[in-house]
């Protein structure tokens, strides 16, 4: 962060990115902080698929404060928030590919899919919840040609 400012920092990413790409283009992104110290998440989401808290006692949050696709409109005021991050807690923010990925039915893998794998494995590393979600979506997918990326990142507070 230059300035401390999540959703400042983007708005100004969002401003260089539509003075300088072709009108057709256009980002979604989360883009936070985590403040190891603090033990807090400051973020803002453009047009992201909102990524997931899910708390160590079962409560499961969408972090969908943010805005729009960067690139589309010269200036956006983007809004964020910040979420405290308790031990045990699982932050997991992910790709449309995740979701969206489809079987040979071109039936998509879906949201409940994903909270399901998530929700099994939260005693697990951040790792191995990563490596599930992955492995899921690609075995549901099976043999059906997929047209994005898989990207997943998984944060844990151990303790």
């Amino acid at each position: 962060l230059l300035d401390g400012d999540v959703a400042g920092t983007v708005r100004r990413s969002n401003r260089l990115l539509y003075e300088t790409t072709s009108p057709e283009k256009f980002v979604t992104l989360v883009y936070g902080a985590l403040d190891p110290k603090k033990h807090t998440f400051r973020f803002t989401n453009a047009g992201h698929d909102h990524p997931c808290l899910f708390r160590k006692k079962g409560k499961l949050l969408h972090l969908e404060t943010g805005g729009i696709v960067l690139g589309i409109l010269p200036d956006y005021d983007y809004t964020e928030d910040t979420v405290e991050f308790h031990p045990g807690d699982v932050l997991v923010i992910y790709s449309d590919g995740i979701c969206e990925s489809m079987n040979e039915d071109r039936e998509q893998f879906g949201m409940d899919r994903l909270i399901k794998v998530i929700g099994d494995r939260l005693t697990e590393p951040a790792g191995e919840i990563l490596a599930a979600v992955v492995e899921a979506a690609k075995k549901y997918a099976g043999a059906a040609p997929q047209y994005d990326d898989m990207t997943v990142v998984v944060v844990k507070r151990v303790r």
